[in-house]
This record gives C-alpha cells, sequence and structure tokens, in this order.
C-alpha cells in the first residue's frame, strides 16, 4: 500500500492493508469504493468470510473484484489445470468461497479462469460482483 501511494498510483486514503484474520484491521474509505484483492486473500483458506461479509455488508462499497486462486472456476481438461487444482485444494487456498460467494446477496458479473499463471500454476481466476 505503501509503495502504491508513493509510486502515485493511488491516492493516499484510497487504500488500506487489511489483516484477514483480524477483523479489527477492516477499514474502508468513506466514500463509495469497490474492494479489490489480488492474490491476497488467498491466504484466509476457509477463514474469508469475516472479510467478504465486511465488504459485502458495507454501504460504501458497491462492486469487488478478486484475483485469485479459485479451484472451483478452472476445468480440469489439462494437466496443468488439473495439477493446479491439486495445488489449490492441497494449499487450502479459498476453501469454498466460490460457493460462499454464488449465495451472497450481489450480482456476479464475471466469474471466469483466464487460464493466467505460471508454466506450473494457472492461480488466478476472476470473481467480479457488484450490489
Amino acid at each position: 500500500v505503501d509503495k502504491m501511494v508513493k509510486d502515485e498510483i493511488v491516492e493516499p486514503g484510497r487504500s488500506f492493508c487489511v489483516d484477514y484474520f483480524t477483523p479489527s484491521s477492516f477499514v474502508e474509505p468513506k466514500e463509495t469504493y469497490c474492494a479489490f484483492t489480488n492474490a491476497s486473500l488467498e491466504q484466509a483458506g476457509s477463514q474469508f468470510k469475516e472479510f467478504m461479509n465486511f465488504i459485502i455488508e458495507s454501504p460504501n462499497c458497491r462492486a469487488g473484484v478478486h484475483i485469485e486462486p479459485i479451484g472451483d472456476l478452472i476445468i480440469p481438461n489439462t494437466v496443468l489445470n488439473r495439477a493446479s487444482i491439486q495445488y489449490i485444494k492441497k494449499r487450502g487456498y479459498l476453501d469454498g468461497f466460490y460457493k460462499f460467494m454464488k449465495v451472497q446477496n450481489i450480482d456476479i458479473i464475471c466469474e471466469r479462469d483466464f487460464g493466467l499463471g505460471s508454466k506450473f500454476l494457472s492461480g488466478y481466476q476472476l470473481i467480479v460482483w457488484k450490489k
């Protein structure tokens, strides 16, 4: 967050670093916003619900973009995809995230595996939602 502000990618007060395991660290801007996570929420494993409920229930949060390893969005039609699904399960990345998102009072605009990652892991799937 500090580097994004320093490099003038984001204005001060427009991005926040939160600890997904510490609800008291959950902060948000006073104006309306879009929540964005990129390869960080994965570390919460199955403990993502408290943070996600925080942003989904926040009156100021209008939408969310999550670029994370979401095994349920990967079609197991290639060796890489099957290995990626196994790895995501073994690491416990966002266990149950897709099912959780499907039952929320939000409109999922995009849920997709773009096949991005590395030679060894397709680990960047996308869910975009709005209220």
